[in-house]
């Protein structure tokens, strides 16, 4: 048995397959997530993602993805992330964007795959936001070689 005692009453103790842990600290980092004010992935805002990235999510569904609006915790972070990356990506030279966004999308690998299932609205959402879509492959206008 493991020894942390409930909470009034609540069990606060989730079992994933990577052991036990308690589930109110993702409950207070997805707190830190809007509360922190960062219009982009800066301190602190970074150090709660990497805190995230090294906790099991499989037991924190009901954080991710809240009843009322399941997507919204994964469209703040994707709506930060689009903050974060400058316009015009070949002015970037340094890998300073590289370091302060990889944990990012890291989490939100690991958020896609704590989705329940294919058919996710979650799931569905990153995916059209995240991914290209057709014209990106299929341009409207031929390209014209010569």
């Amino acid at each position: 048995m493991f020894p942390y005692q409930s909470f009034k009453g609540y069990c606060v103790n989730v079992r994933t397959t990577q052991g036990w842990f308690d589930s109110r600290l993702i409950t207070q980092l997805v707190q830190l997530l809007f509360a922190t004010g960062q219009r982009e992935f800066k301190s602190p805002l970074t150090n709660v993602v990497h805190c995230l990235i090294t906790l099991p999510l499989d037991g924190a569904q009901s954080d991710l993805f809240p009843k009322e609006l399941p997507t919204k915790v994964v469209q703040h972070i994707i709506d930060t992330l689009d903050r974060s990356v400058p316009q015009d990506t070949e002015s970037v030279s340094d890998t300073n964007l590289d370091e302060s966004l990889s944990p990012v999308i890291t989490l939100l690998s690991s958020i896609y795959q704590v989705a329940l299932d294919p058919a996710d609205p979650v799931k569905n959402f990153m995916r059209q936001s995240l991914l290209p879509t057709d014209e990106y492959y299929f341009p409207k206008q031929p390209v014209l070689i010569l």
